[in-house]
């Protein structure tokens, strides 16, 4: 892949990079004098060298620079805590020339055993040039974060200038190899914030917890050369292709040596879509962070509601979560994926974002806006042999093709927006109908629905917290007419209370499973 340094809405002369005095750089800084373009921007040093030949004094060269050392020697290093630092002043350190996959993201080519040293030594989804500290780079990104961490009010290269005197800010692709993102980095390292807003320089960074409605300030307004920073970040670390001016999602590893696996989902708007931007949207994804105890603990569901759902998953059942946005649904999926990790998956996202046992899913990714290939890949899942089809989120006719996997006997386990439950299964019929095959009549999208019981489960937010407020089942039925639910729980005065039991077929269902709920409650 061919990917320019510089994000294509900026130019050389925005007035955003000029340093100011204000901003701590001073007027000594060789890299901003002049107005010139930030150094990530830059090809290497030649780039930068050619167009720093007219200055008044040429650019600052590296005094000293790292070395591959003896065997004897590192283990000495490694003893004192002087692993990677410079050795001699006559060449320029080595960048890595290569990156490849993080483990277990994207396909991992080394074995097992080497992924599980790895994961023991802290160095999972590292390079392998910068694992063994070769490069060097791992070991100054490292000396910034015992130095305080990366300062978002200054530009990137204050912060390494600070921390490493005159040597040359490294340019975008060996940063593309290191688990930084920045400001950031402080803001992932907090397990309870799931989301990370910049609506554009200039703009106070604001941020979401777990179980919050409202976003707050984090009390800094960060360095409109970071939004480019991050964002060439975002998108070299998650390999993704964007046109010029057009946004761009896609899922980043964020995992930092020794701390617990995490990620980033992001979408980056640049102008002149979003004439104050870039503005970048930054969700947090902590694999295996909530199960269903914990979802019991924090009160979003009663323990026997809990078991209700994992029962019926285990029984081959399809389950529908609907909500809105940030209610959970997603969170829920995870928690409920975790009852059946030892059975076989078939997994569709358009942006990867679940986190999934390894040993028995198959995961496929659409991309954004491919409609079309996620009829295909549903159709070929068909033929994969799967225990579940698990689609991410239904948002347009790929819906039709979920309802077939169905009618097929092929559990389905999806999300889709809506209001409520009952509110979420018109919108999941409305979208079916959209697709070729159900040629806009609304009647076989109903009798595919009709043809086998599910159950739907409501979210909502309450009081600042992720909440289930009903769960319903679909009752079997023949003919094309609408839906019909039975409400077995619902949330009244604030409890989630149960007001049926399951019917004849659901309890068929789990009994054939041996998935019989143990937690009884009082209708």
């Amino acid at each position: 892949m061919t990917a320019s340094l510089t994000p294509p809405w900026r130019t050389r002369d925005d007035p955003r990079f000029r340093a100011s005095p204000a901003d701590g750089a001073g007027a000594a800084d060789p890299l901003r004098q002049g107005g010139r373009a930030p150094p990530w921007e830059e090809d290497g040093g030649a780039a930068r060298a050619a167009r720093m030949a007219d200055a008044d004094r040429p650019p600052p060269l590296p005094t000293r620079s790292p070395v591959r050392a003896l065997p004897a020697a590192a283990a000495a290093d490694a003893a004192d805590g002087s692993a990677g630092l410079p050795a001699d002043a006559d060449r320029p350190p080595p960048l890595p020339t290569r990156s490849p996959a993080p483990a277990g993201y994207r396909g991992d080519p080394r074995s097992t055993a080497a992924a599980a040293a790895d994961a023991a030594d802290g160095s999972a989804g590292l390079p392998a040039d910068a694992a063994d500290g070769s490069a060097g780079l791992l070991d100054d990104l490292r000396a910034i974060w015992r130095a305080g961490g990366w300062d978002g009010r200054l530009p990137p290269e204050s912060t390494w200038l600070r921390v490493h005197g005159d040597r040359a800010f490294p340019g975008a692709e060996a940063w593309a190899r290191m688990p930084t993102f920045g400001p950031a980095d402080r803001l992932l390292d907090d397990p309870g914030i799931t989301d990370i807003h910049l609506n554009g320089p200039g703009i106070e960074t604001t941020i979401r917890r777990s179980g919050d409605a409202i976003e707050v300030g984090i009390g800094e307004t960060w360095h409109p050369a970071w939004l480019d920073w991050l964002a060439t970040q975002c998108v070299r670390r998650a390999g993704v292709d964007g046109a010029a001016g057009m946004p761009v999602e896609g899922t980043a590893d964020a995992t930092r040596p020794g701390r617990p696996p995490c990620r980033v989902r992001f979408v980056i708007v640049p102008p002149p879509l979003c004439p104050h931007g870039p503005a970048i949207t930054m969700r947090v994804l902590r694999p295996g962070a909530l199960t269903l105890e914990t979802l019991t603990a924090r009160e979003m569901l009663t323990p026997a509601a809990a078991e209700l759902l994992a029962c019926c998953v285990r029984a081959h059942l399809d389950v529908l979560l609907v909500g809105l946005p940030g209610v959970g649904k997603t969170t829920l999926a995870q928690a409920l994926i975790g009852a059946v990790a030892d059975q076989r998956l078939i997994v569709l996202e358009d942006v990867p974002e679940l986190a999934l046992p390894p040993a028995r899913v198959v995961r496929m990714t659409t991309g954004p806006d491919a409609a079309d290939l996620y009829h295909r890949l549903l159709r070929l899942a068909l033929r994969m042999n799967p225990q579940r089809i698990v689609i991410g989120e239904v948002r347009g006719s790929e819906a039709y093709a979920a309802l077939a996997a169905a009618s097929n006997g092929f559990p389905v386990l999806t999300t889709v927006h809506g209001d409520h439950a009952m509110h979420g299964v018109q919108t999941l019929a409305v979208k079916a109908a959209q697709a070729q095959e159900a040629r806009g009549g609304l009647e076989t999208v109903y009798a595919m629905i009709n043809a086998r019981p599910s159950i739907v489960v409501g979210l909502a937010q309450r009081d600042g917290r992720r909440t289930v407020d009903e769960i319903i089942e679909l009752q079997r039925q023949f003919g094309a007419q609408r839906p019909v639910g039975e409400t077995l729980y619902a949330r009244m005065d604030g409890t989630l209370r149960r007001l049926a039991y399951p019917s004849a077929a659901v309890r068929a269902r789990l009994e054939a499973a041996g998935a019989w709920p143990t937690l009884e409650e009082d209708v």
